[in-house]
């Protein structure tokens, strides 16, 4: 793991990301305050340098854009985390390009339903322990409905709402 090597406790000079690891990310929320173990190092709020050589133009694109959901690669249920500020991480999957309001993807990907459906639907990416392995292909087929009328819209910003209370928490 080389770019162990870019991770840092002090806000390095030069461009950077704070970084994640699923331990971070709970349903709806981000906690980059809890210290984490990455790479072989123990770390308390983590930076992760850029590093041409390590990380494409792309890659690092992904890392520092915003609005952005954080995906738990591998864990007991789906657990998605909205990113507004930019983070790296290992361990997780990033949902850009998002074709409607996130937070409304936000709360379908952590509701129990579409649980229960990942979980039943993907039995194959079942690992030990109870935990499931999440992958973007999995993602991509579930059955996510985008509003499209205006009565579906209403219902849309009514979840948009609730979403906002729970990450007032």
């Amino acid at each position: 793991y080389a770019w162990g090597e870019q991770l840092t406790e002090k806000e390095p000079v030069g461009e950077c990301c704070k970084y994640l690891v699923s331990a971070n990310v709970s349903p709806y929320k981000i906690s980059w305050e809890i210290p984490i173990r990455s790479i072989g190092k123990h770390l308390k709020k983590p930076y992760l340098k850029y590093n041409s050589k390590l990380f494409t133009k792309d890659k690092w694109d992904i890392f520092k854009s915003k609005n952005k959901l954080i995906v738990r690669a591998n864990d007991t249920r789906l657990t998605v985390a909205l990113d507004d500020e930019g983070f790296a991480g290992v361990g997780l999957y990033f949902i850009i390009d998002i074709k409607t309001e996130p937070k409304y993807i936000l709360a379908l990907l952590n509701s129990k339903l579409l649980n229960f459906y990942y979980l039943s639907k993907f039995a194959t990416a079942h690992i030990s322990g109870g935990y499931i392995s999440i992958n973007g292909v999995h993602l991509d087929k579930l059955p996510i409905k985008l509003p499209e009328t205006t009565e579906e819209k209403k219902i849309t910003d009514q979840i948009i709402k609730k979403v906002d209370e729970i990450l007032e928490l």
